[in-house]
This record gives structure tokens, C-alpha cells and sequence, in this order.
């Protein structure tokens, strides 16, 4: 996790609206155009995309507290687990544990918040992520 990133999440959330969507995932997610989105679905919500290059599911709260907690968002899309193969392979409890205890923490501190959990890309029928 980069902690210049999350510096300049913090300072774009200072500019920032409260409210709306939130796209929080890893590496592949940093380049998803939220405007090209929100034009092509018409969406009226403010989209913010907070994603972080190698983000972990056992970082993900800190990144979470650092760069998304702020926005206080109404949908929160959820796409993390792309660094953690490795993990899931030798202990899935851990990372089902994890994955849990920010969904949690979320709800704890933002208990209106919708979040919808986006399955990792397996174009290889890998069963570790199947």
C-alpha cells in the first residue's frame, strides 16, 4: 500500500462531496473512468474512485479509514483481493475473516451505506477464486 496515494485521497476528499458512489478495489480498479460511467449510465450521484495499487484485504481498513471513511458514501463498491491470492491459497479463513471485519467496520460507521462486492476477474477457472 502507497502511502502517498492515500495522502492524495485525503486531499482530494477535502474537495470532495459527501454522499454518493465509491469504487474501493486494487490496481486494476485505479483506472476505471468514472466519468466515462457516469455519462454512458447516466448516473447523477458523484462517483469517487479510491482505489489503491496492491491493496491487501489486511490493509484495506487503513486505506479504507484514510481515503474513504471521509466521503461517508452511499454505495460502496467493493473489489479487493487481487494482492491476496496467495493469501486466499494458504488461509481462506483469514481472508473471509478480513473481508468480514471491514464490512463490519463500515457498517459500524456508516450503517446507511449500500456495498456491493465485486468478484475478482477469472478468466481461468482458477478454483482457488471460483
Amino acid at each position: 500500500m502507497n502511502d502517498t496515494e492515500l495522502k492524495k485521497y485525503e486531499t482530494l476528499n477535502e474537495f470532495a462531496e459527501t454522499g454518493g458512489i465509491v469504487i474501493f478495489g486494487g490496481a486494476e480498479d485505479r483506472m476505471i473512468p468514472t466519468a466515462e460511467l457516469k455519462q454512458a449510465f447516466a448516473i447523477e450521484e458523484k462517483i469517487y474512485n479510491r482505489s489503491v495499487k496492491d491493496l491487501s484485504i489486511l490493509d484495506a481498513r487503513i486505506a479504507y479509514e484514510s481515503c474513504v471513511e471521509s466521503l461517508k458514501p452511499e454505495t460502496l463498491l467493493l473489489h479487493i483481493g487481487e494482492a491476496d491470492y496467495e493469501l486466499f491459497k494458504m488461509d481462506a479463513g483469514k481472508f473471509d475473516y478480513a473481508y468480514e471485519e471491514l464490512i463490519s467496520y463500515i457498517k459500524s460507521h456508516n450503517s446507511k451505506c449500500r456495498i456491493g462486492i465485486i468478484s475478482l476477474r477469472n478468466d481461468e477457472n482458477d478454483t482457488t477464486i471460483s
